[in-house]
């Protein structure tokens, strides 16, 4: 809209010089052909008292307009990531984490809402802090988390929405180590083992976890695809270790259990060299 009302400006200027029009002491209506921003904060036509326009103080005008960026807010998983899925322990009060941040430094304040799948909502905590809030589910199902954010000008973002899946006894989390495995693989852990030789899969044990309970034991499978029904289990994480006695690129997965018997997992590669 901007550029059509700057052309129709120009043309207007322009036509004096161009056109034959002889009648030029007939006394012409002026008008205003400026086209300004407004953020919403009150007349932009301000000034700094200078003589030049009034800006935004964030941006130090080097915009040359007063603007207002919006906000941004993510949920985090228990590593402080960003995350589209959480699962909770029913009857069990659960931390759910976010952040935000304003590129122009205003204060942000944030709305969270738990939804059911099918539309409808469980639970409002009203705009507040950005930190994240507490909530005990009580029924078991499927349902969405959505944070909003808003900066103190009232400019809102996009809101950040992730699954929640509400459950009887959640499974636990396992990792490995990815320094020991440099290389990837269809998008997992790569090792390269060498034939004959005992090779360990190292745990990374910070990020090896049960929520709602603990972890009994652990399994590998070397040979997923080939050997399916064969594992190694330890309650040590130091024992999934195995030996390849042939050359190949082969699945692997560890699982672990946890005093319920649910069961977490991990796949990653051994290309045996």
């Amino acid at each position: 809209m901007r550029r059509r009302l700057f052309c129709a400006g120009l043309a207007l200027l322009l036509f004096p010089a161009c056109g034959g029009n002889s009648d030029n002491d007939r006394e012409r209506p002026t008008r205003d052909m400026r086209v300004g921003y407004s953020d919403g904060r009150g007349d932009d036509s301000s000034t700094n008292g200078d003589g030049s326009n009034g800006v935004d103080g964030n941006n130090n005008g080097k915009d040359g307009f007063a603007g207002n960026n919006p906000p941004e807010v993510f949920l985090l998983d228990r590593d402080g990531n960003p995350t589209d899925i959480f699962r909770v322990r029913v009857g069990m009060n659960t931390e759910f984490s976010a952040k935000a941040d304003d590129p122009d430094g205003d204060e942000l304040s944030c709305r969270f809402d738990i939804n059911y799948k099918n539309g409808g909502n469980l639970f409002t905590r009203d705009w507040s802090s950005c930190d994240g809030f507490n909530y005990n589910m009580t029924s078991l199902g499927s349902y969405d988390v959505v944070a909003r954010v808003k900066d103190s000008r009232g400019m809102e973002g996009r809101p950040y929405s992730a699954s929640l899946e509400a459950m009887a006894n959640v499974p636990p989390v396992v990792d490995l180590d990815s320094s020991k495995c440099p290389e990837s693989y269809m998008g997992s852990c790569l090792f390269r083992p060498q034939i004959n030789n005992t090779i360990c899969w190292v745990i990374a044990l910070d990020r090896t976890y049960d929520l709602d309970g603990s972890i009994k034991k652990f399994r590998v499978y070397p040979m997923l695809r080939e050997f399916p029904t064969n594992y190694i289990e330890s309650s040590d994480p130091a024992d999934m270790c195995g030996v390849f006695v042939t050359k190949g690129i082969y699945l692997s997965r560890i699982e672990v259990i946890d005093n319920e018997s649910a069961v977490g997992s991990i796949d990653f590669y051994n290309e045996t060299m």
